[in-house]
């Protein structure tokens, strides 16, 4: 005789279990705050001429005669203040198109009057009739991409005419 299984009794949901606990997560540090970025300080506002004008002294009537010079003689030139820092300070760029002409920089009774002369104008400089020791120092000078740098310290009318006579060569280079 053959013993009969009893059938399991169909139930009608799944038995749902329940899930396992996880640990509590540990919390992480603060994450420390981002430094600002560094932004660069404001320049200050750029020189008025009651501001050159004192720091020229004496020098004031040969920076009014050589800005007059360059207007007459390129007077699609273009002047611009810029400022280089607090150890180089305001320079009034010259340019002539997309290229510099010549800074110039204000001292205190005296301007700086600073240009690079290309290599193909150094036959012209040598010809100028410019002091010899000048020439030579140009030539010697420090070479720049953009040529050779010539810089000249103005007092006077008498270096004035220096500064005209390199000027005359730079625009003349081809």
């Amino acid at each position: 005789m053959a013993v009969k299984r009893a059938k399991p009794a169909k139930r009608d949901k799944p038995v749902k279990r329940a899930a396992p606990v996880k640990p509590a997560k540990r919390a992480r540090p603060a994450k420390p705050a981002k430094p600002a970025k560094r932004t660069r300080p404001a320049a200050p506002s750029a020189p008025d001429l009651a501001a050159i004008a004192s720091l020229l002294g004496d020098a004031r009537g040969p920076w009014d005669a050589l800005l007059s010079h360059i207007a007459e003689a390129c007077p699609a030139a273009t002047l611009e203040w810029k400022y280089y820092g607090d150890k180089y300070g305001w320079q009034l760029k010259v340019t002539l198109g997309k290229n510099a002409l010549c800074y110039l920089i204000p001292h205190e009774g005296s301007f700086t009057a600073a240009t690079a002369l290309a290599e193909t104008s150094i036959p012209a400089l040598r010809k100028s009739g410019l002091p010899p020791g000048l020439v030579q120092e140009i030539v010697d000078g420090r070479t720049l991409p953009e040529g050779r740098a010539a810089r000249i310290d103005v007092t006077s009318v008498r270096q004035l005419e220096v500064v005209r006579m390199l000027l005359a060569i730079k625009l003349s280079a081809p």
